[in-house]
């Protein structure tokens, strides 16, 4: 159990990391879209379209391919520039390849769906005061608060949920 345990160390490792960078980069960049619309959400929405497109796993192995020799490159140069103990192998710079390649895979389905969310109109199950009516996050009564609260309307506070102003 111990051999199986250490086995699976890395392998839990670039599943928690890769699924952070891609879960942050789907967050940020489906709620940009959404919020704020017209071209920006077209062109994400491409972006979107054309990465589901290619299949997953031939698509990571490219990217780690392509970038894994320059990035090692960079770390060598590091290590000779530094003198860092960190940077002497390539094994933490493959790793990096390898999280990044995983997390430009999977960026667009968390993207989508917090699009999705941050757009969605209409009736539906509601847990709280909305009447039975789902509301869009930007049509919610959170973001004119914020504006009161002195934010600008093209960059909500993430603290929207502190009170109203009123």
């Amino acid at each position: 159990m111990t051999r199986i345990m250490w086995g699976a160390r890395t392998a839990a490792i670039v599943a928690v990391i890769a699924t952070t960078m891609s879960l942050t980069l789907g967050i940020i960049l489906g709620s940009l879209g959404a919020y704020i619309g017209g071209w920006m959400d077209t062109i994400l929405s491409r972006m979107i379209d054309v990465t589901l497109s290619i299949p997953q796993l031939l698509f990571a192995s490219l990217i780690a391919a392509t970038f894994r020799k320059p990035v090692a490159d960079w770390v060598d140069a590091l290590y000779k520039q530094t003198g860092l103990s960190i940077f002497a192998t390539t094994t933490y710079a493959d790793l990096i390849v390898v999280f990044g390649a995983l997390a430009f895979i999977a960026w667009p389905g968390y993207a989508r769906l917090i699009r999705a969310r941050f757009i969605f109109t209409g009736k539906g199950v509601c847990r709280g005061g909305c009447n039975g009516r789902r509301q869009a996050i930007k049509d919610s009564d959170e973001i004119p608060d914020s504006q009161c609260l002195g934010t600008d309307y093209r960059r909500p506070d993430l603290q929207l949920r502190r009170g109203h102003c009123g």
